[in-house]
């Protein structure tokens, strides 16, 4: 399904590919990209409220979305939503560990973690 949206500066693209076609079209670019994200990552503080963009009070009910899409994933995929299977989950991109601690650690066997900042 392709979805249009706009970027943060406003410019509006016909679906994600394409967005990502203008963001990271050649290495400069790719490398600009990744650059300015690492600088503002440095730039926020290391809190629930930093990684939510001073929105901290957002994280129970974005927990709470999360937890529903995963539940629907679960019974799709396992059935019986994972029960008495060892199930280990890969948290990519994970900050401050966030939704591992609220979230992952309660439906996985086994959870690791990894952010590349």
């Amino acid at each position: 399904m392709e979805a249009a949206g706009t970027d943060s500066d406003g410019r509006e693209f016909k679906s994600p590919q394409e967005m990502w076609r203008d963001q990271t079209g050649d290495d400069n670019k790719k490398t600009l990209w990744y650059r300015e994200g690492v600088a503002y990552w440095e730039g926020v503080e290391a809190s629930v409220d930093g990684v939510l963009g001073g929105f901290g009070q957002v994280n129970d009910a974005d927990i709470k979305g999360s937890e529903a899409f995963l539940n629907t994933l679960l019974h799709e995929r396992l059935g019986d939503a994972g029960r008495n299977q060892h199930l280990v989950a890969l948290d990519c991109g994970s900050g401050i560990g966030r939704i591992t601690k609220n979230l992952l650690i309660r439906y996985f066997n086994e959870v690791s973690s990894f952010s590349s900042f």
